[in-house]
């Protein structure tokens, strides 16, 4: 297909494919994705984006030639975003536990002829091990970045590795959505955050896990805002005004290593015990908008 010549069969109002995965172009270019996903499928289906308001605020940290660890990667919307940003001179390596979805991130990568985003089909943790991830009919709808491993006795045996044993060099921006083990995660990647000082973008939306969570990430030195984004962006990619998410929104931390004078919006939290303020109209999103 000589060049160009995509945009003439793939645009807003066209998408291509068979069972449960679909090409559409969106607002990071071309990309695969299951149909089937009730929060990240039909966001890219209906807007041409997913989780379009943090991905603004995650741009805004990055610079070009940056390294960015992206834990919790799904089919890689932010991820390719992200590369796009940090360009030729920087990468985005993506960690992603779940194969089929690490198909489809992979598969982004490519259609977009992106070379500096790695791929990892992984877990991270608190140490060496294998995690169960559960067989999943990826055929019928379900919320397909809400799967929380750590209990599963049934499945695909996938390496879990602490972050302290990634062969980065650098890294300046670490985001992690893990669905409740992010203090795992941090735990197991302590050394990695101390040496090389990344700002993080963590997701905390689990009442009962999110002292200890803010806790620790203040141990290391780290000054914390909460970031609450809304899953309907007005402003979206196909300029659809109607919001089918409602007043769902994301909830997250954004957390400065010491010295960094970076202003962020969004009220500081002073303490283990701070909790954002959703009002009882308002409800929060479990899936994985990337």
């Amino acid at each position: 297909m000589p060049s160009g010549d995509q945009d003439q069969v793939l645009s807003r109002d066209v998408e291509i494919g068979s069972g449960f995965n679909r090409l559409r172009l969106c607002r990071t270019g071309i990309t695969l994705y299951n149909r089937n996903d009730i929060y990240v499928g039909r966001a890219l289906q209906a807007y041409g984006e997913s989780g379009q308001i943090k991905l603004d605020l995650l741009s805004q940290l990055v610079r070009p030639g940056n390294v960015v660890v992206d834990v919790g990667a799904h089919i890689g919307v932010h991820a390719i975003a992200l590369a796009k940003v940090v360009g030729p001179t920087g990468a985005v390596i993506a960690i992603e536990p779940q194969r089929l979805l690490v198909q489809s991130l992979s598969a982004n990568a490519a259609l977009n002829s992106l070379t500096n985003v790695f791929t990892l089909h992984a877990a991270a943790g608190e140490k060496v091990d294998q995690i169960i991830v559960p067989g999943l009919n990826y055929d019928v709808e379900n919320n397909f970045g809400a799967v929380e491993l750590g209990h599963y006795t049934e499945g695909e045996a996938v390496p879990l590795m602490p972050l302290d044993n990634l062969p980065a060099q650098s890294c300046q921006v670490l985001t992690i959505d893990v669905e409740g083990m992010e203090l795992a995660v941090i735990r197991g990647g302590t050394r990695f955050i101390e040496r090389f000082r990344p700002v993080m973008y963590v997701t905390n939306y689990r009442k009962e896990k999110s002292a200890a969570l803010i806790g620790y990430i203040m141990g290391l030195g780290y000054r914390l805002y909460w970031n609450i984004a809304p899953l309907f962006n007005p402003q979206n990619f196909y300029g659809n005004p109607e919001n089918i998410f409602g007043n769902t929104v994301t909830v997250g931390m954004v957390c400065l290593p010491p010295g960094d004078t970076t202003a962020v919006e969004g009220r500081q939290i002073t303490s283990p015990a701070d909790v954002w303020h959703g009002g009882a109209s308002v409800s929060v999103d479990a899936a994985r908008m990337d």
